[in-house]
C-alpha cells in the first residue's frame, strides 16, 4: 500500500515537473493542458483508471499523453491485479480463519473426546482384566462341572441298567404270580370237586347207616322167628346174630366214616376259604405288579430322558469347556490389545495436545493475516468502487443505446465484445432475462429469495433510481469470483445487469 502511494506520488511529481517544464512551451495548447490537469486531478483523487484523451494537442503533448497512457496501462494492470489479489486474499483469509476456528473447535472437541475415550479405555481395560480372571475361573469351574457331569452320566447309565434289571425281575415276578394265581384257581376248582365228592361219600355213609339199621331190624325179626322156631331156628338165630353184629359194625364204620368225612369236609372248606383268599390276594398282587410294571416303565422312560439329557448336557459342557478355554485365550489377547490401545490413546492424546498448540499458534498467525487482509480489503474497496462505477457507467450507456437503437442478441453481444470481458444481460418487468451476451443466462429470473445473491437487483424493478454495485465475491452457482452491477432500463421496466469475472480482468478494456 505504501509502495502504491509512493508510486502515485512519484508519478504526480513527475507529471507536475513535466507540466512545469512544458508549461512555458505549450501555452497555445490550453485544451491539452486542461486535459492533463483533469488527468492529474483524477489521479490525485485516486481514480487511476481514468484514461487521458490522446486526441488533444500534438508534438510534445503527444509524448506526454503517451507517457500518461503508459502510466494508465501500468496502473490499470496493477489495480486489476491488486483487486484480484485483494479479493482472493480476503476471501481466502476469511475461509482460512473460519476453517482454523472450526479446526480449533474440532481439535478441542476431539481432544475432549480422546480424553474421555482414554478414561473409558482405561476403565474398559480394567474390566477386561477382571473379566480375564473371571473367564479363567469360569474355565476351571466348567472343567469341574464337566467332570461331575461325566460322573453323573455314568451313574445315570448305571441307574438305567439297574432299573432295567428291576423291570425284568418284576416282569418275572408278575409271570410267577400269574402262574401261582392260575395254579391256586385250578387247585380251588379241584378242592371244590373234592368237597362235592366228600359230600357224596357222606351221603353214601348215611345210606350205609340206614341199611345197617334195616339189617338190625331184619336180624331182630329173624332172631324172633328163630326163637319161635325153637331148635329148628337155632342155626338161623346164630346167623341172625352175626348179621346184626355185622350190621352194627357196618353202622359203626359208616358213623366213623361220616365223622372222618365231616372232618375232611371241614378241612376242605377251610382250605377252600384260604385258597379263595389266596386267589384274591394273588389277583390283587397281580394287579399291583401290573401297576408297578407301568410305573416302572414310566420310571424307565424318565430315566432314559434323564440319561439323554445328561448326555446332552455332558456334550454341551464339553463343548462349552473348549469354547471357554478359547474365550479365555481370546480375552487374554484382547486384554493385551486393550493395554496397547490404551497406551496408543495416551500417545494420541499427547499428539493432540501438541497439535492443539500448533493450531493455536496458527490461529494467532491467521488472526494477524486476517487483520492485514481487512486493511487490504479496506484499501482495495476504493478500487472495487471505481470498477463498479465504471461498470455502472457502461450499463447506463447500454441502457441509452437500447433507447436509441433497440436491442437484440447481436447488439448486446457486440456491445459486450467492445469491453473485452464484461457480460451484459437485460430483463423484462418480471426480472426474466430475455437478452444476454452469454446465451446460458437467457431464461434466468431474478429471484425473490431475500437470501440469494441476485435478489438485490430485483429491487431495481420497484425503484428505477437504484444503482447497485456488489463487491467482487464468489458466485453461488459455481464459486467463481464475479463483480455484478445493475441499473434500470430506460425504455421500459426492467434491469440492465453487467458482470465481470475476476479471471477476465486482464481482458477488460477501458475506452
Amino acid at each position: 500500500m505504501i509502495k502504491l502511494k509512493e508510486m502515485i506520488l512519484y508519478a504526480i511529481f513527475f507529471i507536475i515537473g513535466a507540466i512545469m517544464s512544458y508549461g512555458f512551451t505549450m501555452k497555445r495548447n490550453k485544451r491539452a493542458l486542461k486535459e492533463i490537469e483533469k488527468t492529474i486531478e483524477e489521479y490525485g483523487q485516486g481514480n487511476v483508471l481514468y484514461r487521458i484523451n490522446t486526441a488533444e494537442g500534438n508534438g510534445n503533448y503527444k509524448s506526454m499523453a503517451n507517457a500518461f497512457e503508459h502510466l494508465h496501462t501500468m496502473l490499470k494492470n496493477w489495480v486489476f491485479e491488486f483487486i484480484r489479489s485483494s479479493t482472493v486474499i480476503t476471501a481466502s483469509s476469511k475461509m482460512v480463519k473460519e476453517d482454523a476456528h472450526n479446526c480449533m473447535e474440532t481439535i478441542n472437541s476431539l481432544s475432549h473426546n480422546v480424553q474421555s475415550f482414554a478414561a473409558g479405555a482405561q476403565g474398559v481395560n480394567s474390566e477386561i482384566l477382571n473379566f480375564t480372571a473371571l473367564s479363567q475361573q469360569l474355565s476351571v469351574s466348567i472343567t469341574e462341572v464337566a467332570s461331575i457331569s461325566e460322573k453323573m452320566n455314568d451313574k445315570a447309565n448305571a441307574t438305567r441298567k439297574t432299573v432295567f434289571n428291576g423291570s425284568q425281575a418284576i416282569e418275572g415276578a408278575i409271570k410267577t404270580i400269574e402262574e401261582i394265581s392260575h395254579s391256586l384257581e385250578n387247585s380251588g376248582d379241584e378242592i371244590k370237586r373234592l368237597n362235592e365228592l366228600m359230600a357224596e361219600v357222606q351221603g353214601i355213609a348215611g345210606r350205609i347207616n340206614g341199611i345197617a339199621d334195616q339189617i338190625n331190624l331184619l336180624s331182630l325179626n329173624a332172631a324172633i322167628e328163630a326163637a319161635r322156631a325153637g331148635e329148628h331156628g337155632k342155626g338161623f338165630a346164630v346167623v341172625a346174630q352175626e348179621v346184626r353184629k355185622l350190621a352194627d359194625e357196618s353202622a359203626d364204620a359208616a358213623t366213623e366214616i361220616g365223622g372222618i368225612i365231616n372232618g375232611i369236609i371241614y378241612q376242605v372248606g377251610a382250605t377252600l376259604t384260604h385258597m379263595e383268599l389266596g386267589i384274591k390276594q394273588g389277583r390283587e398282587s397281580e394287579k399291583i405288579a401290573v401297576d408297578a410294571r407301568g410305573h416302572l416303565q414310566e420310571i424307565t422312560e424318565s430315566i432314559e430322558d434323564i440319561v439323554t439329557s445328561i448326555n446332552g448336557i455332558t456334550q454341551s459342557i464339553g463343548e462349552n469347556a473348549k469354547a471357554t478355554e478359547d474365550m479365555a485365550e481370546n480375552i487374554e489377547k484382547i486384554a493385551a490389545f486393550s493395554q496397547e490401545t490404551t497406551a496408543t490413546i495416551y500417545e494420541i492424546e499427547d499428539m493432540m495436545d501438541a497439535q492443539k498448540e500448533f493450531i493455536e499458534a496458527n490461529v494467532n498467525s491467521i488472526n494477524e493475516l486476517d487483520n492485514i487482509s481487512r486493511k487490504l480489503d479496506v484499501f482495495g474497496s476504493g478500487f472495487d468502487r471505481m470498477l463498479g462505477e465504471y461498470l455502472i457507467q457502461l450499463s447506463e450507456q447500454f441502457a441509452d443505446d437500447i433507447v436509441n437503437n433497440g436491442i437484440d442478441q447481436k447488439k448486446i453481444k457486440e456491445f459486450a465484445r467492445k469491453t473485452g470481458a464484461v457480460n451484459f444481460c437485460v430483463s423484462d418487468e418480471d426480472g426474466l432475462m430475455h437478452y444476454a451476451s452469454d446465451d446460458s443466462v437467457i431464461g434466468f429470473r431474478l429471484p425473490e429469495d431475500k437470501n440469494s445473491q441476485a435478489y438485490e437487483f430485483r429491487k431495481i424493478l420497484g425503484d428505477k433510481s437504484l444503482k447497485i454495485s456488489q463487491r467482487m465475491q464468489k458466485r453461488d452457482v459455481d464459486s467463481k469470483y464475479f463483480k455484478f452491477v445493475g441499473v434500470a432500463r430506460k425504455d421500459q421496466k426492467g434491469v440492465v445487469q453487467a458482470a465481470l469475472a475476476l479471471d477476465d480482468l486482464e481482458k477488460f478494456t477501458l475506452d
